[in-house]
Order: structure tokens, then C-alpha cells, then sequence
């Protein structure tokens, strides 16, 4: 497995906590070092969860046409999430403004209950994408680790630049970006 797409892969499943982050920052709501990693338990669970799922689907059809339906999906959730951007400019505020509830006592502060919960909201995002990828990925328990240490980083990173200014710039284009993120993955996994 090359390395380009597995950081490919990785960017695009934590593009949100990254922004959600940002947002987090902006907000002064604290994310502390235990709520991060919890935080991230669900990726790591979801995508090797995904990727396995994805893995066994795909082993009941001939190699090529299983790699061929792979990238497909990673094409078409791509092209899908470029068009939802395109059409709702701030689409991924939404996911920020969900997220920023998961705070429910409103301390300011994310503990370790409302960290799991909010890690079980982007899990969910990151299934179909898992599936998509999951022929490409030799290495199963490795690309759910590097997910996941890229879930954690993208918290951290996003919540240390959470200013108003680029809280407002990445939360108006992540879903695109993101969104041509795994249409570039789906088109690299399907020519190599």
C-alpha cells in the first residue's frame, strides 16, 4: 500500500475534527488529552470496523471488478460531497454546530461521556468512505491506527488555530475539501 493514500485517506476522514477543533478553540470549550484520545476510540473502531467489512464484501467478487466497485464509491461519495458544498456553501458548519451540543452541561469543557459520544457521531461519517477504501488497504490495523493518530492530531491542531477568521474559512470549504480529497483517492486507487 503506498503512502499517499493512506494520508489521503486519513486527511479526509478527520477533516471535521479539524474544524470542529477550530470551532471548539473559538469557543474556549477544552478539549484536554484523555477527552482527545476517547474521542478518537470510535474512528479507530469504525474504520477498521469498516475496512474489514468492506474487505469481506469485496472478497465475494473477482479482484478487478471488486477494485473497480472500491473506487467507485470513494468517487461517488467524493463527487456527492463536492456537489453538497457546492450547492450549501457552509454545509460543514452544520457538523459544528451539532458537535458544539455534545458539550451538554455546558462547562466549557468536554468530558469523557460527551467525548465518546461525540467520537461515535464522526465515526459514523467515516464508514462509507472505509468501505470504499478498504480494497486498497493492505494493512488493515495500520491505516485504523494512523486514522486514528490523524483523529487525534486534527483536534489538537484545529483546537490551537481556533481563530474567528479561519474558523470561518475552513468551515465554509472542509466538505469540499474533503469531499476532492477521496475523489482524488478513488481516482489514484483506481489507475494504480
Amino acid at each position: 500500500m503506498s503512502l499517499i493514500p493512506l494520508l489521503i485517506f486519513s486527511i479526509s476522514c478527520n477533516l471535521d475534527n479539524f474544524v470542529i477543533g477550530i470551532s471548539y478553540g473559538v469557543k474556549n470549550i477544552a478539549v484536554n488529552k484523555k477527552a482527545n484520545i476517547i474521542i478518537a476510540i470510535p474512528t479507530l473502531l469504525g474504520t477498521y470496523i469498516s475496512l474489514n467489512f468492506g474487505r469481506k464484501l469485496f472478497s465475494l467478487l473477482p479482484e478487478h471488478a471488486a477494485s473497480i466497485i472500491s473506487c467507485g464509491i470513494l468517487i461517488i461519495i467524493g463527487l456527492y460531497m463536492i456537489i453538497k458544498a457546492s450547492k450549501k456553501h457552509n454545509a460543514s458548519c452544520n457538523d459544528i454546530l451539532i458537535a458544539q451540543k455534545y458539550d451538554a452541561d455546558n462547562n466549557g469543557i468536554i468530558d469523557s461521556k460527551e467525548a465518546f459520544a461525540l467520537g461515535i457521531f464522526l465515526a459514523i461519517n467515516n464508514i462509507g468512505i472505509g468501505v470504499g477504501f478498504s480494497t486498497s488497504s493492505n494493512n488493515i490495523l495500520l491505516t485504523s491506527l494512523i486514522t486514528c493518530l490523524f483523529s487525534v492530531l486534527g483536534f489538537n491542531f484545529g483546537n490551537h488555530f481556533g481563530k474567528i477568521y479561519f474558523k470561518k474559512i475552513v468551515c465554509n470549504y472542509a466538505e469540499l475539501i474533503s469531499g476532492v480529497l477521496i475523489l482524488l483517492l478513488g481516482v489514484i486507487e483506481l489507475f494504480l
